[in-house]
């Protein structure tokens, strides 16, 4: 058996790396937006993909300056070459503007929300394979047009709420000219924090080993 070559130099291959940054929907807070502004700063050379909610632009109240003012917050930590996608998640106030009845339960965590859940908005706990097909079409249209409408484009890629792409969500991000999908994830990767929640076993299912979704 011959001896072991010393690696060189020339055997180096640059690591390609990869950021993905899931605007959920839940707020804007001003040390998270300079968290990320300070990350871009210092690391710029690396691909960032936004994935953003609808959700920011569809609460009850806001107004064309609100609006504004939230497309400017996220977008002051968008750099020129970063990619955009969409963060299609089951809140509330995207099944309204879709015009579908909204689905609360089952949870990720629990049979259904509490009560008090759905006091600001609601339903990012709930897995979207749970909406008929009909309704996944009007979820992503509606989501897909109210970020075009709000100076986002129309983005190509997609992530889930808790890696819930079900092959009837990724169908549905087909129908809608979705192209790309950044929900999977090892089921063991998250077993520590989930395993006794409901969310673990259906990551599981949807995830396991030898099951390829395209």
């Amino acid at each position: 058996m011959p001896a072991a070559r010393p690696a060189t130099a020339g055997d180096a291959r640059p690591v390609q790396l990869g950021v993905i940054v899931d605007w959920q929907g839940r707020d804007l807070a001003n040390m998270n937006l300079e968290a990320l502004r300070a990350f871009r700063q210092a690391f710029g050379d690396v691909a960032v993909l936004h994935v953003v909610s609808p959700a920011y632009f569809l609460r009850p109240g806001l107004t064309d300056a609100d609006r504004q003012a939230i497309t400017l917050a996220i977008k002051s930590a968008i750099q020129p070459a970063d990619h955009l996608g969409i963060a299609l998640v089951g809140w509330k106030s995207l099944a309204a503007k879709a015009g579908v009845i909204f689905r609360d339960s089952p949870t990720f965590w629990s049979e259904a929300l509490s009560p008090g859940d759905c006091a600001f908005d609601c339903g990012i706990d709930v897995p979207l394979h749970l909406y008929p097909e009909k309704d996944l079409d009007q979820l992503f249209a509606a989501g897909l047009d109210t970020l075009e409408a709000n100076g986002f484009g129309r983005p190509n890629a997609l992530i889930t709420e808790g890696w819930m792409a079900a092959p009837e969500v990724l169908a549905a991000a087909a129908r809608a000219g979705i192209r790309y999908d950044f929900s999977a994830v090892a089921p063991e990767l998250i077993a520590p924090r989930t395993k006794h929640y409901p969310i673990y076993q259906w990551v599981k299912a949807l995830w396991q080993i030898g099951r390829a979704h395209v």
